[in-house]
Parts: structure tokens; C-alpha cells; sequence
């Protein structure tokens, strides 16, 4: 199982069921901006190759997000691919590099990296098990035989390193190195079952692409978007949420402003209303502010872990 996804680990508090009374989990698909601040601004992008045996792979899953999400611009040029390779070995080896004159016009930034050889590992254990060899008329076993079993357990580990360099002045704005881990386990008997070496791998590097790409251009996400109830006289709360599951974000954003400051509202349900906003502030990728509204929360509900997941999600975009 993938140990991450979209980003994934970043957002737990966005994953899982509602409680039957105090939640609610309203399901939505959200564009958000590249983690990078410096990303979030429109800029001509030339894609180097990653080093590495999955470099072709990586450079290529970077430049069909770009392209996929039409923010940023891939600039291509007349650019031969000696001279494309020098320059991504001078930025992978560290430090600043003076670009005048190395790219083709009009780009900004430079997407370089690279990836590490995958690190798989595996072992098999022998053991054994009953099986049944003969069944009477009812159907009851009647003789019992041991047979060996053979249990494969194996992990692969993929490692991408991201770099993204400003072209007018060669200052660094992304170096990032994603690691992450898939496993398997499977048991058969008689022999060791196949190993899926290749797959497990393959995923491996997919879920490291998967958080590297986010850095670098907008990307789309489906969440569950969790809402605690809170009892305000008018009801807003619950209109707030019934907008959100009809996709009206703005209108629901409004109004779950409107009953942070709502008269008469006990502890609380002014620290829920804080935290409502601040989940629908996330949603508007307004991250700053999502933080400002989870103290506020924090004034009336403490070190609540719904609350504290949500500040972990908002703390870790914007770093």
C-alpha cells in the first residue's frame, strides 16, 4: 500500500468516515496550486533530463503534468542533448550555476534531477500447514496432511531528486529529494510464489512522482472535506455544508465565515466554527489564513487531534 498519496499523507485529516453525529464528510475534487510559492506564479519551464536509470521516466511524468494542468509553458528550443546533459550534471552538483547564455530564450526556470537505482529487498520463509486429504459422505475431514508453505515478503524503495533553478540569477527555489516504499506479501504452497520485483518497484517510483510533481505545477485532487456540527441558531452551518456538497465553494467559504463571529455560541462550537472555516480556507488553497483560523480554534478546543491534523496539512503546504 502506497504510504503516501497526493499527496497524500498530507492530508489525513481529510480521509476516512464521519462520525455519525458531530461530522460531517462532504466528498470534492479541488485544483490546487504548486506547493512552491514560487511556482504559483506563471513561468516558462525548460525540463532537463534526470540523471539516473529512471531519469527518462521522471522528466517525462514532470513534463506531462506541466502540460496536463496548462499553467506553466515547457519551453523545448534548439537545445542538443550534449549540452542539455552538461547542464543538468553542473545543477545536480549543488551550488549556484551562471546560466547566461546556456538556455534558449524565454525560459525562467529549469527543471532538473534525478533517481537513485531502486532499493529492493526480499526474503523467503519456509513453513507448514494442515490440509485436509479426505472428506467423508458429510462432507467432515477424515485425514489431515502437512504441507510445506512458502511466504515471500519483498519491499522496494524508489528515491527522486527534484531541482528547479531561476534562470535570471541561478537561485535555487525547489531541491527536494522523495523517497518512498512499497511492499508485498504473498504466501503459496509446494514452491515460493513469483516475485512481482518490477510492479511493487514500479509503483514505488509512481508515488515519489506523485509528490515531487505537486511542487512544481497546479494538480487536481478528490477529497473528503470534514465539517464539524455546530449548533448556531440560524442554521448556517448545515446551509454551509449542504453548498459545499453541490460544489458551490464561494458560497460556502461565505457563510462559513458568517458564523465565526455568530452571537451566543457556546466554547465549543466557536472553536468548530473556527475550524470549519479553516478546512474551507484549505479548499480555497488560502493557507495562511487556514492556519490564522486553526489557532483561533485552538483558543477554544485545545490540541484537538481533528484540529491539529488539519494545522499539520495547512503547515506542510506551505513549507
Amino acid at each position: 500500500m502506497n504510504r503516501s498519496t497526493l499527496l497524500f499523507v498530507l492530508f489525513l485529516f481529510l480521509v476516512g468516515v464521519a462520525s455519525a453525529c458531530s461530522t460531517t464528510t462532504v466528498s470534492t475534487r479541488l485544483k490546487l496550486p504548486p506547493r512552491s510559492l514560487e511556482m504559483q506564479t506563471k513561468q516558462s519551464i525548460l525540463v532537463l533530463g534526470f540523471q539516473g536509470t529512471r531519469g527518462v521516466a521522471a522528466s517525462q511524468a514532470i513534463r506531462n503534468a506541466i502540460s496536463k494542468a496548462r499553467f506553466h509553458t515547457i519551453i523545448d528550443g534548439s537545445f542538443d542533448q550534449l549540452r542539455a546533459s552538461q547542464l543538468s550534471q553542473r545543477l545536480q552538483s549543488g551550488g549556484t550555476v551562471d546560466l547566461t547564455g546556456s538556455v534558449p530564450a524565454g525560459a525562467t526556470v529549469i527543471i532538473s534531477g534525478g533517481t537513485m537505482d531502486d532499493v529492493y529487498d526480499h526474503e523467503i520463509i519456509e513453513g507448514e500447514t494442515e490440509k485436509c486429504a479426505a472428506k467423508d459422505k458429510k462432507g467432515k475431514c477424515t485425514r489431515k496432511v502437512k504441507v510445506k508453505v512458502y511466504t515471500l515478503k519483498e519491499s522496494c524503495e524508489s528515491t527522486v531528486n527534484l531541482r528547479v533553478t531561476r534562470v535570471s540569477d541561478g537561485a535555487v527555489l525547489v531541491d527536494r529529494t522523495f523517497a518512498q516504499s512499497e511492499s508485498n506479501s504473498e504466501s503459496q504452497e509446494q514452491r515460493a510464489p513469483n516475485s512481482r520485483q518490477r510492479q511493487i518497484c514500479d509503483a514505488a517510483f509512481n508515488s515519489s512522482m506523485n509528490n515531487a510533481i505537486p511542487f512544481v505545477t497546479p494538480f487536481e485532487i478528490t477529497v473528503g472535506l470534514k465539517f464539524h456540527d455546530v449548533d448556531d441558531p440560524a442554521g448556517a452551518t448545515k446551509q454551509a455544508v449542504s453548498e459545499m456538497k453541490m460544489g458551490q465553494l464561494d458560497a460556502a467559504y461565505k457563510r462559513f465565515e458568517s458564523v465565526i463571529s455568530v452571537p451566543g455560541l457556546d466554547e465549543k462550537d466557536r472553536g468548530w466554527a473556527h475550524y470549519n472555516f479553516a478546512v474551507a480556507l484549505w479548499a480555497k488553497a488560502l493557507f495562511d489564513q487556514c492556519i490564522e483560523q486553526v489557532s483561533e480554534a485552538q483558543k477554544y478546543l485545545g490540541a484537538d487531534s481533528t484540529v491539529m491534523e488539519i494545522k499539520s496539512a495547512c503547515e506542510d503546504y506551505i513549507q
